[in-house]
């Protein structure tokens, strides 16, 4: 895939699951360390970002379904996609980063981006209702 588009699936699965280079991070540490069980401050010390990007971020993908707590502790965490679909896609997420990591972080930034300017026409919509007359 060097050089090449990055696919239509993990264009969509990034756009739609991925809201941080962070979230990114961690799930692709998961995916190459599959099997280990994790604790949040050992993900942080590996990735060197704060325990509260990592904390929100073990929790975003464990709504998605990429990663599970183990032994009902909420501190350690294992990968585990909950679909061979997911398992899938984010196999090919990380081909796709290692292949071309920069097209992907250009992704993840116009994303961003595609949020804020969402956000701010959401706001500036609602802040300018017309209000009924009285």
């Amino acid at each position: 895939m060097s050089g090449q588009e990055i696919s239509a699936e993990v264009l969509d699965f990034v756009r739609e699951h991925i809201e941080s280079h962070e979230q990114l991070q961690v799930l692709l540490l998961f995916h190459g360390a599959c099997g280990r069980v994790w604790s949040l401050d050992a993900i942080a010390a590996t990735l060197d970002i704060s325990s509260a990007a990592v904390a929100e971020s073990v929790l975003h993908l464990q709504r998605l379904g990429a990663v599970r707590p183990v032994g009902g502790a909420a501190l350690m965490v294992t990968y585990q996609p909950s679909s061979p679909e997911l398992a899938r896609t984010i196999d090919r997420l990380s081909a796709a980063y290692v292949d071309n990591q920069l097209a992907v972080v250009k992704l993840l930034s116009s994303n961003a981006l595609a949020r804020v300017r969402s956000r701010a026409a959401h706001r500036f919509a609602h802040s300018h209702k017309r209000k009924p007359d009285a």
